[in-house]
């Protein structure tokens, strides 16, 4: 106990309340878990905190927890988890473990994570890590500085802020739209609701809450899709740059202005742009970002990436500007979709099967990760969403080029895509981690994602796998034909609205030629625009090889440590940034989630039955339940760059 009758009588009588916490019998702890924020005004004493005397802590100022302050140096207190090292490949040599007493279980140990219990961790005042370790040894760093605040989130989970890979900021208001797979639920849900984004109020509001609702969520890093309106992309970069968040984001590319619902009279204003004014608008908005980068008066942290839709929205024409741009401007990033859906499969094979794949000219049909490569958009800044059918070859092109897999778990289940390889990715080399891809993803929150993510990581190692995808997939030739959400052959519309195909020339016309007109390749007797040669005798499902046919099953069920590293530093090292973000190293800017683990009863209780008997075991078995039964709702604070920013949404 600690005889409190020299402190204010408030905090005495809250010292009286502690006398039974297990917690150490130091002054600075105790103060801290009184739920005060304080502000050392000058250096802490030589003494230790449980020798201090009244005399020590008479420069002791403080402040409501209401009134923390937004700037200024900051030492949080909690628990500090962050990783140091890839789970899915763990070197011994870096596991930084505790004794062998302390550490019984060793893959625990070895996972490559830092877990400190009632840990340490200094912010300065521009919002840059400057220490973190155990207490003690932190308060130590912090006596030099001239002020700092003490902030108490003792028995709270204090982590780098979460990643988010892939996600669509304008689908968060149509998330949960079901009853169809990939291609007609574009055409039933997201074109209407994009074009909705040429209005400028519109953008500037949902971007708003979109954001809001990324930071609600814990989440400081994403890669973020707008639509084809770049002054919709001017005003999120706007709004993230006040936030002083770190997120990609670009003008999406979409010039295939006859396919499926892209075609005028579906979206007014259409939803569709050329492939020139895809190039020059980029190029502009890369020129105001880089500006805006190296203001000193306003430092944004919003990156560029060129996003073509994917490769059945862009003609040949804007897929080879999307690479004019990566080759003139080489910090830019680059996202798109790949290998999601089989009829998507199916499609991009009919439209592009054509080409000679990048370095062969022993054969032609190259794959949909092929049709990318030959336009030079597969490269080691390059973001692909959802990469579950990927033949073996394709994944050995991803790990050479150091293509970026996004899993997007809850996305692929709710659309009924398939489930991603793990085994497949973390053999090839090729970087991964995850994105909750709302709209089709259910939910913004980490949590959720990672918990999706476990379940189709052990789904994908049960007896399913020797089903599909090895051997044939379906391929619905009759929901692709169905009326509106018509996609290889949509009805045309002229001025009037008239229905029927689109007029096609007489003369067949062939394979794609660099510099003429390339909408559609080849003609059909019946009118069909963008075909290759289809045979309406057969109607109903057919069959076609499974690209991932000879690709091993997956073998690895997502351990709690290699979660929360997809999340944190594994999003950090898919996208080059891990001297910046996701995790905790001196000098790191400081983007913060705070984790409250009695954020919700049904978490709380099973908190309080753990089954495990040593600290590390222990330590697993609470991650691994927050990360099924976590919510936003555990979020208690998000962080960027050391200022608070999570607001109720």
């Amino acid at each position: 106990t600690v005889s409190a009758g020299w402190l204010n009588p408030q905090l005495g009588l809250l010292f009286q309340d502690m006398k039974s916490t297990r917690m150490e019998v130091n002054v600075l702890r105790l103060t801290l878990f009184a739920h005060w924020s304080f502000v050392v005004s000058q250096a802490f004493s030589d003494q230790t905190c449980a020798d201090a005397t009244h005399d020590a802590f008479s420069s002791l100022q403080f402040t409501s927890k209401q009134d923390t302050r937004k700037d200024g140096n900051k030492l949080i207190m909690g628990d500090i988890f962050h990783f140091i090292d890839n789970p899915f490949k763990p070197e011994k040599s870096q596991c930084k473990q505790a004794s062998a007493d302390e550490c019984k279980v060793t893959d625990s140990c070895c996972m490559g994570a830092e877990y400190i219990p009632n840990g340490g961790l200094l912010v300065d005042s521009t919002g840059h890590v400057l220490a973190v370790g155990k207490l003690d040894d932190v308060v130590q760093v912090a006596r030099g500085l001239p002020g700092v605040e003490m902030i108490n989130k003792l028995g709270k989970l204090i982590m780098p802020g979460f990643f988010d890979l892939h996600v669509h900021l304008p689908q968060l208001s149509m998330t949960a739209s079901a009853g169809y797979s990939l291609l007609p639920w574009l055409g039933q849900f997201v074109y209407e609701t994009e074009a909705q984004f040429a209005n400028e109020t519109v953008a500037r509001y949902r971007g708003e809450e979109f954001l809001d609702a990324l930071i609600a969520a814990g989440t400081t890093t994403a890669a973020i899709y707008m639509t084809i309106h770049k002054k919709a992309v001017e005003l999120v970069h706007a709004l993230a740059t006040e936030k002083k968040m770190r997120i990609l984001i670009g003008k999406v590319g979409m010039d295939r202005c006859r396919y499926s619902s892209f075609y005028p009279g579906k979206t007014d204003p259409p939803l569709c742009d050329t492939a020139e004014d895809f190039y020059l608008e980029s190029a502009q908005l890369i020129e105001m970002f880089r500006e805006k980068q190296q203001d000193p008066k306003v430092k944004s942290r919003v990156m560029y990436v060129v996003a073509p839709r994917y490769a059945p929205s862009s003609t040949p024409e804007q897929l080879a500007a999307a690479g004019k741009l990566l080759k003139r401007y080489p910090e830019v990033y680059f996202q798109t979709h790949l290998s999601e859906n089989y009829d998507e499969i199916a499609l991009v094979r009919t439209m592009y099967g054509h080409l000679t794949p990048a370095g062969k000219t022993d054969r032609m049909n190259g794959s949909y990760l092929e049709v990318y490569d030959h336009f030079g958009l597969v490269t080691n800044r390059s973001i692909f969403g959802h990469v579950i059918h990927l033949s073996q070859e394709d994944w050995d092109l991803m790990g050479r080029k150091g293509g970026i897999a996004a899993h997007c778990p809850t996305s692929n289940l709710f659309l009924g895509s398939g489930l991603f390889n793990f085994r497949a990715a973390n053999a090839s080399g090729a970087p991964f981690a995850i994105g909750s891809d709302v709209g089709a993803g259910t939910s913004l929150s980490s949590f959720r994602t990672m918990n999706e993510a476990y379940k189709v990581s052990i789904l994908g190692s049960t007896w399913l796998s020797s089903l599909q995808p090895h051997g044939q997939f379906l391929f619905d030739r009759v929901q692709m034909d169905a009326g509106p959400f018509d996609v290889l052959c949509p009805p045309a519309h002229d001025k009037t609205g008239s229905g029927g195909h689109w007029p096609i020339d007489e003369k067949p016309r062939g394979p794609y030629v660099e510099g003429k007109d390339s909408s559609y390749y080849k003609s059909h007797k019946n009118g069909c625009c963008a075909c290759d040669e289809v045979d309406y005798s057969r109607v109903g499902k057919w069959t076609m090889p499974a690209p991932e046919g000879a690709v091993q099953p997956n073998n690895i069920t997502l351990t709690p440590a290699m979660n929360y590293y997809m999340a944190t530093l594994g999003g950090a090292r898919a996208l080059g940034l891990q001297d910046k973000v996701g995790s905790f190293f001196k000098g790191s800017e400081a983007d913060i989630v705070v984790i409250d683990p009695k954020g919700t009863s049904y978490l709380d209780f099973r908190l309080n039955h753990l089954l495990s008997a040593d600290m590390w075991s222990q330590f697993w078995e609470s991650a691994g339940a927050i990360m099924i039964l976590g919510s936003p709702d555990v979020v208690e604070e998000t962080y960027i760059m050391g200022v608070p920013r999570k607001k109720a949404w």
